[in-house]
């Protein structure tokens, strides 16, 4: 089996990775390869966390533990697309995709 060490560092390595290449050619076509490098990543860090969760958390308060999980993804996820719009709409595409 695996820990969560190793898929965690790779998440966060693919997602702090895909804006390289946009910056190195910033182009529209940089884009789909961005999207899917971060979303890649960020099942790395998904699975890995929920697995962090649930082997750290008594049986009695792991359901509450995964709520807390699942309800601080859906506030980064609607808080995340809202920051990054007005980012780019104020500052442009660089600072939007940073």
């Amino acid at each position: 089996r695996e820990g969560t060490l190793r898929p965690m560092i790779l998440g966060v390595t693919l997602i702090a990775g895909a804006g390289l290449p946009f910056f190195l050619w910033p182009a529209p076509q940089m884009l789909m390869p961005l999207a899917a490098l971060v979303g890649t990543g960020a099942i790395f860090v998904h699975v890995a966390t929920l697995r962090a969760v649930t082997n750290a958390s008594a049986l009695a308060s792991r359901v509450r533990n995964l709520g807390y999980l699942s309800f601080s993804y859906s506030l980064f996820q609607f808080v995340g697309p809202v920051t990054a719009t007005f980012a780019f709409e104020q500052a442009g595409v660089k600072v939007g995709v940073l």
